[in-house]
């Protein structure tokens, strides 16, 4: 165990000399005969694991010594022990609302002395060590939960590249459906957990497609009513793929009812209103907007003023209407028309 260094701060220089004829044999001990000498070789470096601390001293008292000495975040931790000729109650009460952990009284009595340092100390030690354990063991779990993190968004981030892979004309689409979404949750206000499980429910809203044929995804003409039957069910895929990740239920929401409309007339389930989850209209929205500004087979990219346009006439039919209008004031803001494939 390391010595400890016990600072005695007392103008009387008979009280330090009792202070240190009684612990330099258990402790360092260090003097100051006023709080400007005190703080200035705290200044110097001199950092001890408690003071003791004389109540009633010229210029700076005890009192506004400790409201100094705790107002310093490099010193709060110290303990303070008050020495005092007081016996008086509301001296002890006010010592102990600013900080101080132990009062002894004058003149010092060296066995109580000893045995009052001793056993703050004592706890002191304790506390620090459990301290330092609860730091190493957090540190720890923040290490392997920054890992696990890390893993899992390694994954999810292969499966959405999987996804897109299937499809040659939709190239990082789910990465930017990803950062749309997240650009309308921040507006909406959600929180950093919030806006994680939006961006990785928003990767994975497309990984059913993975249960439709590569002929009719990659189709170049047309899609007869038998394939657009076909293509309707990724959504029904994406959540049975996804429904055993209870963890994070958005997942299976965005999965599952992204291609629903607020009017009703989506799919598969034809949800309408609020009864469609959050994240699913959010992510609506933004899969729609990166159709629009991605090419296609049959089509080349539509303009900002075509794409602003659509999505001001789907508000309140295919869009949730404020969801929507967030979009439309992110496609406002964004003058040189960079939000695209």
């Amino acid at each position: 165990m390391k010595q400890f260094t016990i600072f005695v701060v007392d103008d009387s220089r008979l009280n330090r000399q009792v202070v240190v004829e009684v612990l330099s044999n258990t402790y360092n001990i260090e003097e100051a005969a006023s709080g400007q000498e005190f703080f200035q070789q705290l200044e110097e470096g001199i950092l001890p694991d408690l003071v003791l601390l004389d109540v009633h001293m010229p210029r700076e008292n005890g009192h506004d010594i400790i409201g100094k000495l705790k107002a310093d975040e490099r010193y709060v931790h110290i303990p303070v022990v008050f020495m005092t000729h007081d016996n008086d109650l509301s001296t002890e009460l006010q010592g102990f609302k600013e900080g101080a952990v132990d009062f002894i009284t004058k003149p010092l009595n060296p066995a109580l002395l000893m045995a009052r340092i001793n056993r703050i100390l004592d706890l002191y030690y304790l506390q620090s060590k459990l301290q330092e354990e609860i730091q190493i063991r957090t540190q720890a779990i923040l290490d392997k939960t920054q890992q696990m993190t890390i893993m899992f968004d390694e994954i999810i981030q292969a499966l959405a590249n999987t996804i897109d892979a299937k499809d040659k004309y939709t190239k990082g689409h789910s990465d930017r459906v990803s950062k749309y979404s997240v650009m309308i949750g921040k507006q909406l206000g959600y929180t950093e957990m919030q806006l994680l499980r939006l961006k990785y429910a928003a990767l994975l809203h497309d990984i059913g497609k993975i249960g439709i044929p590569d002929g009719i995804i990659n189709k170049t003409a047309p899609l007869t009513d038998e394939e657009f039957e076909t293509v309707k069910t990724h959504p029904v895929i994406g959540g049975d793929i996804l429904k055993t990740i209870t963890s994070v239920k958005d997942i299976y929401d965005g999965a599952m009812y992204h291609h629903e409309h607020y009017d009703g007339s989506g799919y598969p389930e034809g949800l309408y209103g609020k009864g469609i989850p959050e994240i699913a209209r959010i992510i609506n929205v933004a899969d729609s907007y990166d159709a629009m500004t991605s090419r296609r087979s049959y089509r080349g990219m539509l303009t900002q003023e075509e794409v602003r346009s659509e999505l001001e006439k789907g508000l309140g039919s295919q869009f949730d209407p404020i969801i929507g209008s967030i979009m439309l004031q992110i496609i406002d803001d964004d003058f040189g028309f960079t939000l695209h494939e």
